[in-house]
């Protein structure tokens, strides 16, 4: 039975599992839930995500959401032996440190976003600009002494920091003085599906500039 992904390309949680799936080489159907018309909340998905989110996953009979969970699901049941979430305590518990930090940021980074989607639309705060900056600051530093975010090995960590960058950075943001981030921004080009992720990630980002200019 092939995998069922229930998904919205603007949403950033939700192209990281399908860059995971990419990478995988799994069948995966997509979905649609677009939650500019509230289909999250329609009862049939519901059903599936009481917390009507996305990105949900359906695997024959199982159902599982959160898209760092449903990325570590994929790997461990299908290729166990990979190297994007390594068995080794130490590499995993590295892994799941990244993984816990991008799901604090992202929120900060939606908050700085999402209003702009509002009637009427608002800018980002200065607080959290500062937000983001700092984070893009913090991930630099960490990959001063690191090819990838976990290591010298790529792993789902960098799958879900990415689609994080692509989108701010197609907001608006300016990633040229974090040389680091840059270096490592340049080795994604390689990831299977990284054009299908910019691609969505321009268009959510023209988008905002659309509706409140150049604010970063």
């Amino acid at each position: 039975m092939v995998l069922k992904l229930y998904f919205l390309s603007a949403s950033p949680p939700a192209r990281a599992v399908l860059l995971t799936c990419r990478n995988l080489k799994l069948d995966v159907e997509l979905i649609t839930i677009d939650l500019f018309k509230s289909e999250h909340y329609k009862p049939d998905f519901l059903k599936l995500n009481p917390a009507h989110q996305i990105p949900v996953l359906v695997d024959n009979d199982f159902v599982l959401s959160e898209s760092r969970a449903i990325m570590g699901y994929l790997v461990n049941k299908y290729q166990p032996d990979s190297s994007l979430y390594p068995t080794d305590v130490y590499k995993r518990a590295l892994i799941d440190q990244r993984l816990y930090f991008d799901a604090q940021v992202f929120e900060r980074n939606a908050a700085a976003i999402r209003p702009a989607f509002r009637e009427p639309p608002e800018k980002p705060t200065n607080e959290a600009k500062y937000f983001i900056t700092d984070y893009m600051e913090i991930l630099d530093k960490i990959l001063s002494d690191s090819v990838w975010f976990a290591g010298n090995s790529i792993t789902i960590a960098d799958y879900t920091i990415l689609v994080n960058i692509s989108q701010i950075k197609a907001c608006g943001f300016d990633i040229s003085k974090y040389t680091n981030l840059v270096r490592w921004f340049e080795k994604c080009k390689s990831i299977e599906g990284f054009d299908e992720n910019n691609e969505a990630a321009l268009k959510l980002g023209e988008l905002f500039k659309s509706r409140v200019g150049n604010v970063f």
